[in-house]
């Protein structure tokens, strides 16, 4: 029985949406997604929650970022536990840009697994200047889908995740966990990420004067969000909004203690949408192809975003682009 059948709660969940009207469903998510007030994703990515058996996907995600925000003083150490007076991951880092590659597979209609690596160029200990890019994260991620969009105009699927930070002097790793909702009324859509992730064995290396010095960061959640609102004007063409944030730590206080505030972040902006070959453009071609081709034909779709920071922790400009090909 496939998973998405499989848990009473979630029959109680698709008949109660199966009463509410598609259109008042898809504007009351997409008000409660673009206000900003759940939370955002460190991440630019919004994932789908549609999964499709035999799919294979290859995208490449790049962000680019200017008006950085200024460097915080570290807080001092209070001289009692020396090694974890350092924040580790909880500094206030800034990345200049970054890439990440994914390669996705749908293995059944409601299992996906994704592996992806990530690359960044982060602003130097000085504070005065940005090191050389680098190979940041690889992460392992698997995808169960629990509502299908198709038959009920409202999918839910659940995101397990498994992040190792390879960044040099920097051992953490982070298991993520959270929903992906989506609700389709026509041409217009809203989907949401809401993630939960525990970062844990927080170590930072720093040589000096020839010794090697360990510190550490205790263990801690944080909550992130990407949300997207878009309207396909045509069958190439759509447009709308994305927003994402971040809450380093949800209780505070790591952040508290080691950086005297609480370092949240939270982008919005425009975004437009465009798409090329896939099953529309198949079918063009060749009226009378069987409707397995038309399935199979390969697409090309980007998205491009221009995402402005609403807080003191965000540059003031991010330019987003994401590129997908599947076949």
């Amino acid at each position: 029985m496939q998973l998405r059948t499989r848990w009473g709660e979630f029959r109680i969940f698709m008949a109660f949406f199966r009463g509410v009207n598609a259109h008042v469903l898809a504007a009351s998510l997409s008000g409660a997604l673009l206000m900003g007030t759940s939370a955002i994703a460190g991440e630019l990515e919004i994932e789908e929650p549609e999964i499709s058996k035999g799919e294979v996907e290859l995208e490449y995600r790049g962000g680019w970022s200017t008006g950085h925000p200024a460097s915080i003083p570290m807080a001092e150490g209070d001289g009692e536990d020396d090694d974890e007076n350092k924040p580790g991951e909880l500094e206030n880092e800034v990345v200049r840009q970054v890439h990440e590659v994914e390669l996705e597979i749908g293995l059944t209609d409601w299992l996906q697994f994704q592996a992806g690596a990530e690359f960044e160029q982060e602003r130097d200990d000085a504070g005065g200047g940005f090191d050389s890019l680098k190979l940041s994260e690889i992460e392992l991620t698997a995808l169960l889908e629990l509502v299908s969009v198709e038959r009920h105009a409202i999918g839910a699927t659940l995101l397990l995740g498994l992040e190792e930070t390879l960044a040099e002097g920097q051992d953490q790793t982070t298991f993520v966990i959270g929903p992906i909702v989506k609700a389709v009324s026509g041409p217009l859509s809203a989907t949401g990420n809401f993630y939960f992730a525990h970062a844990f064995d927080i170590r930072e290396r720093e040589i000096e004067d020839g010794e090697t010095e360990e510190t550490r960061t205790p263990d801690h959640w944080t909550f992130s969000y990407a949300s997207q609102i878009r309207y396909q004007a045509g069958q190439w063409f759509g447009f709308g909004a994305e927003a994402f944030g971040e809450v380093t730590d949800i209780g505070g206080d790591v952040a508290n203690s080691m950086l005297g505030h609480d370092p949240r972040s939270h982008r919005i902006g425009p975004a437009l949408y465009f798409t090329f070959g896939g099953e529309d453009a198949e079918s063009n071609s060749d009226a009378e192809a069987p409707a397995a081709a038309e399935e199979d034909a390969p697409s090309l779709e980007t998205a491009l975003a221009l995402l402005f920071g609403l807080t003191d922790d965000d540059s003031n400009l991010t330019f987003k682009w994401d590129v997908q090909f599947e076949f």
